[in-house]
Protein backbone atom coordinates (compact mmCIF):
# COMPACT_ATOMS: atom_id res chain seq x y z
CA UNK A 1 0.00 0.00 0.00
CA UNK A 2 1.72 3.35 -0.65
CA UNK A 3 0.52 7.10 -0.18
CA UNK A 4 1.51 10.24 -1.62
CA UNK A 5 2.17 13.31 0.34
CA UNK A 6 5.04 14.58 -1.35
CA UNK A 7 6.90 11.42 -0.75
CA UNK A 8 5.93 8.12 -1.81
CA UNK A 9 5.78 6.08 1.45
CA UNK A 10 4.73 2.48 1.20
CA UNK A 11 3.89 -0.41 3.76
CA UNK A 12 3.17 -4.37 3.52
CA UNK A 13 -0.68 -5.13 3.88
CA UNK A 14 -1.14 -7.80 6.07
CA UNK A 15 -4.15 -9.75 4.68
CA UNK A 16 -5.99 -11.75 6.49
CA UNK A 17 -5.80 -15.68 6.12
CA UNK A 18 -8.19 -17.63 4.38
CA UNK A 19 -9.72 -21.26 4.69
CA UNK A 20 -10.80 -22.01 1.11
CA UNK A 21 -9.07 -24.42 -1.25
CA UNK A 22 -9.41 -21.65 -3.93
CA UNK A 23 -8.68 -18.17 -3.19
CA UNK A 24 -8.89 -15.47 -5.53
CA UNK A 25 -7.05 -11.82 -5.81
CA UNK A 26 -9.34 -9.89 -7.36
CA UNK A 27 -7.34 -7.14 -10.07
CA UNK A 28 -6.35 -4.13 -8.37
CA UNK A 29 -6.87 -5.89 -4.67
CA UNK A 30 -3.76 -7.05 -2.60
CA UNK A 31 -5.45 -9.96 -0.31
CA UNK A 32 -6.79 -12.67 -1.90
CA UNK A 33 -10.64 -14.13 -0.92
CA UNK A 34 -13.04 -16.92 -0.90
CA UNK A 35 -15.26 -16.86 -3.69
CA UNK A 36 -17.47 -19.98 -2.30
CA UNK A 37 -17.45 -21.10 -5.59
CA UNK A 38 -17.33 -25.10 -6.14
CA UNK A 39 -15.95 -26.74 -9.15
CA UNK A 40 -17.05 -30.34 -10.19
CA UNK A 41 -15.69 -32.08 -12.84
CA UNK A 42 -14.37 -28.90 -14.96
CA UNK A 43 -17.70 -26.61 -14.38
CA UNK A 44 -18.27 -23.99 -11.48
CA UNK A 45 -21.75 -23.77 -9.00
CA UNK A 46 -22.40 -21.07 -7.00
CA UNK A 47 -22.59 -21.31 -3.20
CA UNK A 48 -26.03 -23.11 -2.21
CA UNK A 49 -26.97 -24.11 -5.21
CA UNK A 50 -27.88 -28.03 -6.40
CA UNK A 51 -27.40 -29.54 -10.25
CA UNK A 52 -27.42 -33.13 -11.34
CA UNK A 53 -23.79 -34.54 -11.36
CA UNK A 54 -22.06 -34.54 -14.56
CA UNK A 55 -20.48 -38.31 -13.95
CA UNK A 56 -23.77 -39.84 -12.34
CA UNK A 57 -26.96 -38.47 -13.53
CA UNK A 58 -28.88 -40.50 -10.60
CA UNK A 59 -26.86 -38.42 -8.24
CA UNK A 60 -27.85 -34.55 -6.48
CA UNK A 61 -24.86 -32.44 -5.53
CA UNK A 62 -25.00 -29.20 -4.09
CA UNK A 63 -22.54 -26.24 -3.39
CA UNK A 64 -21.95 -24.69 -0.31
CA UNK A 65 -18.90 -22.89 0.49
CA UNK A 66 -15.84 -24.59 -2.07
CA UNK A 67 -17.41 -28.29 -1.08
CA UNK A 68 -19.50 -30.09 -3.29
CA UNK A 69 -21.54 -32.99 -1.77
CA UNK A 70 -23.13 -35.63 -4.05
CA UNK A 71 -25.98 -37.93 -2.75
CA UNK A 72 -27.84 -40.71 -4.79
CA UNK A 73 -31.46 -39.51 -5.38
CA UNK A 74 -33.79 -41.59 -3.28
CA UNK A 75 -36.49 -43.66 -5.45
CA UNK A 76 -39.85 -43.04 -3.95
CA UNK A 77 -40.58 -46.90 -4.90
CA UNK A 78 -39.07 -49.59 -3.14
CA UNK A 79 -39.66 -53.52 -3.98
CA UNK A 80 -37.38 -56.80 -3.45
CA UNK A 81 -36.76 -58.04 -6.55
CA UNK A 82 -36.75 -55.15 -9.25
CA UNK A 83 -35.66 -55.55 -12.86
CA UNK A 84 -32.74 -53.78 -13.59
CA UNK A 85 -33.55 -50.50 -15.49
CA UNK A 86 -31.59 -48.11 -16.91
CA UNK A 87 -33.04 -45.53 -15.19
CA UNK A 88 -31.88 -44.01 -12.09
CA UNK A 89 -34.74 -46.18 -10.01
CA UNK A 90 -35.72 -49.81 -10.28
CA UNK A 91 -39.00 -50.70 -12.26
CA UNK A 92 -41.43 -52.16 -9.73
CA UNK A 93 -43.95 -53.23 -12.84
CA UNK A 94 -42.21 -56.81 -12.66
CA UNK A 95 -40.08 -59.23 -11.34
CA UNK A 96 -36.40 -61.01 -11.59
CA UNK A 97 -36.20 -63.67 -10.08
CA UNK A 98 -33.53 -66.27 -10.43
CA UNK A 99 -32.14 -64.45 -13.96
CA UNK A 100 -36.03 -64.45 -15.14
CA UNK A 101 -38.49 -61.55 -15.57
CA UNK A 102 -41.70 -62.50 -14.26
CA UNK A 103 -45.25 -60.07 -15.50
CA UNK A 104 -46.88 -58.67 -12.63
CA UNK A 105 -49.62 -61.11 -10.95
CA UNK A 106 -47.55 -63.87 -12.46
CA UNK A 107 -47.76 -67.17 -10.50
CA UNK A 108 -44.91 -69.24 -11.40
CA UNK A 109 -42.97 -72.38 -9.76
CA UNK A 110 -39.36 -71.60 -9.19
CA UNK A 111 -36.92 -74.64 -11.04
CA UNK A 112 -34.64 -74.20 -8.05
CA UNK A 113 -37.49 -74.62 -5.37
CA UNK A 114 -40.01 -77.17 -7.43
CA UNK A 115 -42.04 -77.28 -4.09
CA UNK A 116 -42.86 -73.49 -3.80
CA UNK A 117 -45.21 -71.55 -5.88
CA UNK A 118 -44.69 -67.77 -5.93
CA UNK A 119 -46.65 -64.65 -7.24
CA UNK A 120 -45.01 -61.49 -8.46
CA UNK A 121 -46.72 -58.43 -7.28
CA UNK A 122 -45.51 -54.72 -8.07
CA UNK A 123 -41.84 -56.24 -8.27
CA UNK A 124 -41.80 -57.72 -5.11
CA UNK A 125 -41.73 -62.30 -5.04
CA UNK A 126 -44.32 -64.08 -2.25
CA UNK A 127 -43.66 -67.55 -2.35
CA UNK A 128 -45.65 -70.17 -0.41
CA UNK A 129 -44.65 -73.62 0.20
CA UNK A 130 -46.99 -76.66 -0.73
CA UNK A 131 -47.88 -80.06 1.50
CA UNK A 132 -47.53 -83.18 -0.20
CA UNK A 133 -51.11 -84.88 -0.50
CA UNK A 134 -50.56 -87.86 2.14
CA UNK A 135 -49.84 -90.84 0.60
CA UNK A 136 -51.41 -94.70 1.28
CA UNK A 137 -47.96 -96.50 1.55
CA UNK A 138 -45.54 -97.29 4.68
CA UNK A 139 -42.54 -95.94 2.81
CA UNK A 140 -43.24 -93.05 0.24
CA UNK A 141 -40.57 -91.68 -1.83
CA UNK A 142 -39.88 -88.48 -3.15
CA UNK A 143 -38.38 -87.52 -6.81
CA UNK A 144 -36.25 -85.27 -6.95
CA UNK A 145 -37.55 -81.93 -8.35
CA UNK A 146 -41.39 -83.11 -7.96
CA UNK A 147 -43.64 -82.79 -5.03
CA UNK A 148 -45.66 -85.70 -5.49
CA UNK A 149 -44.64 -89.09 -3.78
CA UNK A 150 -44.56 -92.28 -5.47
CA UNK A 151 -45.32 -96.01 -3.84
CA UNK A 152 -42.18 -98.15 -4.49
CA UNK A 153 -42.65 -101.98 -5.02
CA UNK A 154 -39.95 -104.08 -4.28
CA UNK A 155 -38.65 -106.60 -6.92
CA UNK A 156 -35.89 -109.51 -6.37
CA UNK A 157 -33.51 -110.06 -8.71
CA UNK A 158 -31.89 -113.91 -8.57
CA UNK A 159 -28.61 -113.76 -10.44
CA UNK A 160 -26.60 -117.15 -11.61
CA UNK A 161 -22.92 -116.88 -11.63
Amino acid sequence: LCVCNGNVVCARVSCPSVTCAHPVITPGECCPVCTGLCLHHGKEYQTGSTFTSTSDPCSSCSCLNEVVNCQKRPCPVQCSHPVPSEACCPICDSCLYDGVVHSDRHTFTPSSKPCQRCTCIKGTITCVSLVCPPTPCARPVTKQGQLISYKLTQVLFKIQL
